[in-house]
């Protein structure tokens, strides 16, 4: 059953000060998201006024962040918020305090941890990250190259994080994943390569191995319609690897040419840059328009 004028009543004594009356801060963080689906039915306006009521009250901020409900969490891009500040200080030092396992629990279960640390990612609040966190990280990531663990579905999230992440750390990770692929692994799925074609490309040295690395990882980017974009998208450094393909160089050129002879790319600018780097044969418009009339 629905009261509106109750909720109208209830509203107004949670926004507005009544004599000395004064708001328990720990709580109301602690029952935020009841709050805003109950008191203010989700409505976007009237709980940014409650986060800048809340934030008024800051000096009275104690409450740990795995304690904070979720829904807080998406004003964390709010700065200017003296309490906002407060909650992503103490936030950031939860986080950077969590041990490896805590942190490989949080990319596995994808719990209250890594609701916080996704969103002091995506609001760009993590200076560095902690040694736990790359071996947690190292480990997760090995895990699913592995197929002990699955594909996490949020791919954009995770190739956001890798820009964030030091280079040098991702090194050994990404080129055990090479590694992985190339000596244990049997056929790739495409939704592999999906997800660890950025780390592969960026940090997985695939030009030390050229062979296995055009074989395993670049022939089936290509070949893939799903993917083949990635390949277009950083054809230049794999192009280079190709060519140092005694073995399988050929094969590479092959799928690529039946890329340029299909009607999606056969008027592509980048497919028909790689042709002239490669000596792709291009096809002729005018013996194509016979061809269709004859």
């Amino acid at each position: 059953m629905d009261f509106p004028k109750l909720k109208d009543v209830v509203y107004n004594i949670t926004m507005n000060s009544y004599e000395t009356s004064t708001l328990n801060l720990d709580w109301a963080l602690k029952n935020f998201d009841n709050i805003a689906t109950k008191v203010f039915e989700n409505d976007e306006e009237k709980v940014k006024r409650f986060v800048d009521k809340l934030s008024t009250w800051h000096m009275y901020f104690e409450t740990s962040p795995d304690l904070i409900t979720e829904g807080f969490f998406k004003h964390l891009n709010r700065q200017e918020l003296k309490l906002i500040e407060l909650v992503s200080k103490e936030s950031l030092n939860y986080f950077n305090a969590l041990s490896k396992e805590e942190i490989l629990d949080t990319f596995k279960t994808g719990n209250k941890n890594f609701k916080i640390f996704s969103v002091l990612l995506q609001n760009d609040l993590i200076d560095k990250f902690s040694n736990a966190f790359y071996s947690a990280y190292d480990d997760y990531m090995k895990d699913i190259a592995l197929e002990k663990e699955a594909i996490p579905t949020d791919v954009g999230f995770w190739d956001e994080l890798i820009e964030s992440l030091n280079g040098n750390k991702l090194r050994s990770t990404y080129t055990s994943i090479r590694d992985i692929f190339i000596n244990e692994r049997g056929e790739v799925k495409e939704s592999e390569l999906h997800f660890f074609e950025k780390g592969l490309i960026k940090h997985g040295n695939l030009s030390s191995k050229p062979e296995s690395s055009t074989l395993k990882i670049i022939i089936p980017l290509i070949e893939s319609d799903d993917n083949f974009s990635i390949f277009l998208d950083n054809s230049e450094d794999l192009i280079e690897i190709i060519n140092s393909s005694k073995e399988h160089k050929e094969s590479a050129i092959g799928e690529l040419q039946l890329k340029l002879n299909s009607d999606k790319y056969k008027d592509d600018e980048k497919m028909l840059q790689i042709s002239k780097i490669l000596n792709l044969e291009v096809q002729n418009k005018d013996k194509e328009s016979e061809e269709d009339n004859s």
